[in-house]
């Protein structure tokens, strides 16, 4: 397995599927581009990359580490590094399996990449991190989606650790909360309402939805790929609660450090 130590995360995203269906190609590089100018890891961390190339696939996962040696650090870059081989190695075995079966076309080879960004940085209580995935695995078109993981040591924590949407929030109402305030902010976009939502096929979502946001000084943003809220046609939902929309029971001060 070949590292690199750094890499420029542009070169290695665009275009992301130059042999895929146009459609699907098209659609990648929209939406990677609808998050363009990432918050820099410069200084702050290094990207390692592990990728393998031959003319039935394409794989790409890139992962950061961060330089700076505190226990939260430590922790995330175990993770980090941790998930990572396991997506690189979870594809090849499933690539296998595809190809003994006969479900790999050499005129539509496999591809699959993982581009990282870096969402808010404290080195000692809070860091937020995405990864934006895209595949292409054979059929009409791939899929794409932004994944997060938030690691966090915040006060009256033992030890570090992977933070779901709870540690945020005081009380046993947020699910509840933030569920109902999700779904009246996307009924209420200007640019149209998804339509699964729309016409009452999502009516509730998920923990591993509602835990997959990222924290920023803006609030919480959360992340919906495709099909979870709306067809494929319609992309990715992405949508921000800020601090006040959070309510009083979001550890503000705790999060953010205000």
């Amino acid at each position: 397995m070949k590292i690199s130590a750094a890499i420029t995360l542009t070169a290695l995203a665009l275009p992301l599927f130059s042999t895929s269906p146009t459609a699907h190609a098209a659609q990648a590089q929209l939406n990677y581009e609808h998050k363009a100018n990432p918050r820099p890891f410069k200084g702050k961390a290094k990207l390692r990359a592990m990728r393998r190339s031959t003319s039935l696939y394409t794989l790409t996962v890139v992962y950061p580490q961060f330089l700076q040696n505190t226990r939260l650090t430590r922790f995330a870059n175990s993770e980090l590094r941790k998930k990572a081989n396991m997506k690189y190695s979870g594809f090849l075995k499933n690539f296998k399996t595809d190809l003994s079966v006969g479900n790999v076309r050499k005129e539509l080879p496999y591809e699959y990449s993982d581009l990282p960004f870096l969402e808010h940085y404290v080195p000692s209580r809070l860091i937020s991190t995405s990864v934006f995935h895209a595949q292409y695995l054979g059929g009409v078109h791939g899929m794409e989606g932004t994944y997060t993981t938030n690691f966090g040591f915040l006060p009256g924590m033992k030890a570090p650790k992977v933070l779901t949407l709870g540690d945020l929030f005081t009380g046993s109402t947020y699910r509840k909360d933030v569920e109902q305030k999700l779904f009246a902010k996307v009924r209420a976009d200007k640019r149209g309402v998804p339509s699964f939502v729309q016409d009452g096929t999502v009516k509730s979502l998920g923990t591993n939805q509602l835990n997959n946001f990222t924290v920023s000084s803006k609030g919480l943003t959360w992340y919906f790929p495709p099909y979870q809220l709306g067809s494929y046609a319609e992309g990715e939902q992405e949508i921000t609660l800020s601090p006040d929309e959070l309510g009083p029971n979001f550890k503000r001060a705790l999060v953010l450090g205000e």
